[in-house]
């Protein structure tokens, strides 16, 4: 477990809160039931038109309801009936790959991203991200697991979480699944791409363990990535730690240009050191939309890969 130090502290305030915390989506529109449950909160409230939603929190419709949210200038998503969805990230800085996005837990929404957003801006299910070009489409999850997206306008790039091929580039009037392989299957008949998730559902119905399976692959990926972020993070705090020491005794000896350089590679590394917790973050929220969907049906195997992932992600 590591401290929070000096630096890192000031560093959050003039850094990390301009790219995150003072961005926030809003309700735009909803009707009938529709409710928010803020991070770290157990609580489901109604959803009233106007109210801020920051990293983290959930919006959930039911029967015969829909909500339209607006993550950032330009980039709105429609929720369908008894739909899930949590917002991913609002930051944005482009050098860094720091873009708004949400994470679809279950049902459907309808993306349209334009302004400057529209190169960067994601999508992300329990199964794939999807990177927006500019662009209007639908993204569905099913009970099943199962991830599809038809794009109506523009294009997009859709990779899996596994990552194990390059991103799959989709032109406006196709569509595409993510299989319980976690392969991607493109489409452009509409009817075909419906049919896949219709045959994806009674398959999963005769055997729900394909969920576990699929969800039991994904959480092997997180571990590891997981595992990488906590070695990284490791090493920059450390590095930190020397360059505070070396600007210490630049301070004793009255060298200012020393101190000031310092300071300098102090503020870069902890933003590096932000963006690690970030990506954890994203990790660990991508754990509950598959925990969500699994629910009463985790395997002991399945448990431990999460606990180890939240051992992980604790630091």
């Amino acid at each position: 477990m590591y401290t929070i130090t000096k630096t890192v502290i000031i560093f959050f305030v003039i850094c990390v809160f301009p790219v995150s915390g003072l961005y926030a989506a809003r309700v735009a529109s909803c009707s009938g039931t529709v409710e928010i449950k803020k991070e770290r909160s157990e609580e489901w409230q109604k959803a009233r038109r106007g109210m801020r939603l920051l990293a983290g929190d959930l919006v959930k419709t039911s029967e015969k309801s829909n909500a339209r949210l607006e993550i950032a200038k330009g980039y709105t998503v429609k929720l369908g009936p008894d739909s899930t969805v949590a917002i991913r990230d609002l930051g944005y800085v482009e050098k860094k790959g720091i873009f708004p996005s949400v994470i679809l837990f279950l049902g459907e929404i309808y993306t349209e991203v334009k302004s400057k957003f529209s190169k960067g801006a994601e999508v992300h299910t329990q199964t794939c991200v999807i990177g927006v070009r500019g662009t209007k489409f639908t993204t569905r999850v099913a009970a099943s697991g199962i991830s599809g997206v038809k794009i109506d306008k523009g294009e997009v790039d859709i990779t899996s979480v596994n990552k194990k091929k390059d991103p799959e580039m989709l032109p406006g009037g196709s569509m595409a699944v993510i299989d319980f392989d976690l392969d991607i299957k493109t489409y452009k008949n509409k009817k075909e791409w419906e049919a896949f998730l219709f045959n994806a559902e009674e398959e999963f119905a005769k055997d729900p363990g394909k969920l576990g399976k699929m969800s039991s692959e994904i959480f092997d990926s997180m571990i590891k990535e997981l595992e990488t972020l906590k070695e990284e993070y490791g090493k920059t705090y450390s590095e930190i730690e020397k360059i505070k020491h070396r600007k210490k005794k630049s301070m004793e000896n009255g060298q200012r240009e020393d101190v000031i350089a310092a300071n300098d590679e102090i503020y870069v590394k902890s933003f590096d050191l932000h963006n690690l917790v970030r990506k954890t973050k994203h990790i660990r929220l991508r754990t509950d939309a598959v925990v969500f969907l699994i629910k009463d049906k985790m395997s002991k195997e399945n448990s431990s890969k999460v606990d180890r992932i939240k051992e992980l992600s604790s630091f």
